[in-house]
């Protein structure tokens, strides 16, 4: 299984297989105090997400111990925040489709493991360091596949899990 990290869109990166990381600490809090459904929301530009709690980064970030792990580059004032990726741009013509029945409504997922991958190559701007690896919550979530195939589209954005990246490690310089 390999993963499809979203930047700003409609820039993406395969990744590589994720490893899961062994971290009971993250996976109990996540479990147990964070929310397992966002708002379904969509863009100007036709990119349609599941914001979720930026608690999954907040929080998150600290019990992993590690410092030279960052916020994604979408986290802070004014930007996206915590999110899962539904439909990408271009994905679906919203003039023919102009209305996506459940905008604003709330949607579960699942949480499946907490993961590391290492992109396969180096990821866009806004990047300016080197990604040594990305750190992410691997999701089960039939409604948002089942969400997909309303709208006409394969059940995952080109075979990839569902997930929500917390954190990026830049490699040393």
């Amino acid at each position: 299984m390999r993963y499809l990290i979203l930047f700003s869109a409609p820039i993406f990166l395969i990744a590589s297989t994720p490893a899961i990381i062994d971290t009971p600490q993250v996976m109990q809090y996540a479990e147990q105090k964070l929310p397992h459904t966002g708002i379904l929301q969509k863009t100007d530009d036709g990119l349609v997400y599941l914001k979720v709690s930026d608690d999954y980064i907040t929080a998150i970030l600290p019990l992993l111990k590690n410092n030279a792990i960052e916020a994604p580059p979408y986290f802070g004032t004014g930007k996206i925040g915590a999110h899962i990726t539904l439909i990408l741009p271009g994905e679906v013509d919203w003039k023919a489709f102009p209305q996506f029945p459940s905008l604003g409504t709330q949607i579960p997922f699942n949480i499946s493991h907490f993961v590391s991958v290492v992109p396969d190559n180096q990821p866009p701007p806004p990047y300016t360091k080197k990604v040594k690896q990305f750190y992410l919550f691997s999701l089960e979530a039939p409604a948002l596949e089942s969400l997909r195939l309303t709208a006409g589209l394969p059940p995952k954005i080109h075979g990839h899990d569902f997930h929500i990246t917390v954190g990026v490690e830049y490699a040393a310089p």
